[in-house]
């Protein structure tokens, strides 16, 4: 599933059935682009909010080229009469024109280092946008509900922080165009004005007779833009599990139809790119076509029926002309911001309603009294957890005491709530009954966060990141020493593993640990848990994966450990039950003896 094009903060636009994002639902996005002045409109909002001196320094240097090139414009006018343009020469002196001549090259270069400096503020600016774009976005999504987040796909996040937030990129530049081309425009139409004030009148009515075209086609590169977007997405997204289960892939001899589904896609997203292009080359044709001949039908009006001169009639082909391409650029610019308004759309939609499905400001806040720190025991007391829309509960009424420094083993068959026990102690869910109770004291809500220092946390999949031994490990304690790293390494009987790689600690584990074996990816997972010095150690299934050699391992050092610190296996294993003090067995969601 997709994210939704439509995504809202606490509304539902109209035609999409929103979620309340905690039950995994699939989104039903809108079947109709939203307007596309309701899109520029968040746009427009979101840059003013963002960077409102930057784009009033923008607009004063668009407007100050654009007086430089008017002005230069009008200087065309005693050039063509000083060189007889006009009939006769009007007895300009050399020294009079050559004191023109200086005054139009300032002209061009001052209006040259204005629109150099334009360019880069406008630069800046988008750059500046893009990125905090990507970085609200993506601390939105660190900040999610865990529950909230468990109905999105990975793949539509990093379409959104990629792509989407590039084509966001590319709707600023077109608005920076549409800018600088309207204050262009304004100053080609006073010259123009100011030679044949009737001309400008007919100009301006097919100018607007050529906007009102524009608007009725500006849905369809809106809807264009849209569909772009949802195959941006499907494109990712079937990347994305083709490169995760490339082994599954290979063992089902799939690769034929995946790399079909993938072209498929991709030409899907030729297809719309070539279908937006030709709509552009189209209309600039029609657009070039009636422009040149309407100038050129007024022009002969203009000096056939009212004498303009000569010189005032090259001056003002000139500013039509400059006039003609300003106006094709800003239609072609118009229609790109439509086709791209989705992609921010989209973004923005996305930002909000991670917002509102962020874990409570309260759990993020920094509090005066530290979560509660597990020295007795900790205490499950009438614990259930409903998922949203599911049949029954996932936790149905769990009673339990864990004393502190004690191994519990929670077993039970698939389905049974094993995992959800495990993110409520974790402090990722909250329990929709029942209370979580450390040494007496109530885990609340707004704890959770605080509460999870106290925990150390060892996947089924241990996850490493593509980086170092030495920097996988210090996330869990940033200021720990080397000193420090060795000790858990060898409390997780690692240590001579990593001794022997030729690099040691800064030796890099590949994506996902790839480079090391499965047996050592789950012992630095142990190790790093370890190293955050944690009252309790949560560990699912610890050893489903891992061959004979690899669980004694890993059991062993589990022993070692017993006594030191609480610890809760989640396993369906008979071999980890072993060193257990207890066992809680779930059926159902419910404890049974």
């Amino acid at each position: 599933m997709g994210l939704p094009e439509e995504l809202g903060d606490g509304m539902t636009a109209p035609g999409v059935t929103m979620t309340d994002g905690r039950d995994g639902a699939p989104w039903s996005p809108a079947p109709s682009v939203p307007a596309p002045r309701e899109m520029l409109a968040a746009l427009l909002w979101r840059l003013y909010a963002f960077g409102r001196w930057r784009l009033l320094a923008f607009a004063v240097l668009a407007a100050a080229g654009a007086v430089a090139e008017g002005a230069g414009l009008v200087l065309l006018l005693p050039l063509l009469r000083a060189f007889g343009l006009a009939g006769q020469a009007d007895g300009t002196d050399g020294l009079g024109l050559a004191a023109v001549l200086v005054l139009y090259v300032l002209l061009v270069v001052g209006g040259a280092v204005v629109v150099r400096q334009r360019m880069v503020v406008g630069a800046r600016l988008r750059q500046a946008f893009i990125d905090d774009q990507r970085v609200g976005l993506h601390r939105a999504v660190l900040g999610l509900d865990w529950a909230a987040f468990q109905c999105l796909r990975a793949s539509d996040l990093t379409q959104a922080l990629t792509a989407d937030t590039g084509r966001t990129g590319l709707a600023i530049d077109m608005v920076a165009t549409l800018v600088t081309t309207a204050v262009t425009m304004a100053a080609a139409l006073v010259v123009a004005a100011s030679l044949s004030p009737w001309l400008v009148a007919a100009a301006l009515a097919l100018g607007l007779a050529a906007g009102l075209l524009s608007r009725t086609l500006s849905r369809r590169s809106a809807s264009l833009g849209q569909a772009q977007v949802r195959t941006g997405r499907e494109t990712q997204g079937a990347l994305a599990d083709t490169l995760a289960g490339l082994r599954l892939v290979k063992g089902l001899r799939a690769e034929a139809a995946r790399a079909d589904r993938f072209e498929e896609l991709l030409a899907e997203q030729a297809r719309l790119a070539l279908a937006f292009q030709r709509d552009v080359a189209t209309r600039m044709v029609v657009h070039r076509g009636l422009a040149a001949a309407g100038i050129a039908l007024g022009l002969g009006v203009a000096v056939r029926g009212f004498g303009l001169a000569p010189s005032a009639a090259v001056v003002f082909l000139l500013a039509f002309a400059r006039l003609l391409q300003t106006g094709l650029r800003s239609d072609q610019s118009w229609r790109t911001l439509v086709n791209m308004l989705p992609a921010f759309d989209s973004v923005d939609r996305l930002r909000r309603w991670c917002a509102a499905h962020a874990e409570p400001a309260e759990a993020l806040a920094v509090s005066a009294t530290p979560a509660p720190r597990l020295g007795r025991d900790l205490v499950l007391e009438g614990l259930s957890f409903h998922h949203p829309g599911a049949a029954r509960p996932a936790l149905d009424g769990v009673d339990a005491r864990l004393p502190a420094g004690t191994t519990t083993a929670v077993v039970g068959p698939s389905g049974a709530g094993k995992s959800t026990l495990a993110d409520i102690l974790l402090g990722l869910l909250v329990p929709t009954a029942g209370v979580v109770r450390v040494d007496g004291a109530p885990l609340t809500a707004a704890d959770r966060v605080a509460w999870r220092a106290s925990v150390g946390y060892v996947p089924q999949d241990a996850f490493l990141f593509h980086d170092t031994i030495r920097a996988n490990l210090l996330m869990a304690r940033p200021d720990a020493d080397e000193a420090a790293l060795w000790h858990v390494l060898e409390q997780a009987a690692v240590a001579n593993v990593v001794r022997a790689l030729p690099q040691g600690l800064d030796h890099v584990v590949g994506d996902r640990g790839g480079r090391l074996s499965g047996g050592e990816r789950q012992r630095l997972a142990l190790a790093r848990a370890l190293l955050g010095r944690p009252a309790l150690l949560v560990l699912d299934e610890p050893t489903s994966a891992l061959d004979g050699a690899n669980q004694a391992l890993v059991l062993e050092t589990l022993a070692n450990l017993r006594g030191g610190l609480t610890i809760v296996i989640v396993t369906h294993r008979e071999e980890a039950l072993g060193g257990a003090d207890q066992i809680i067995r779930l059926e159902a969601g419910r404890r049974v003896e």
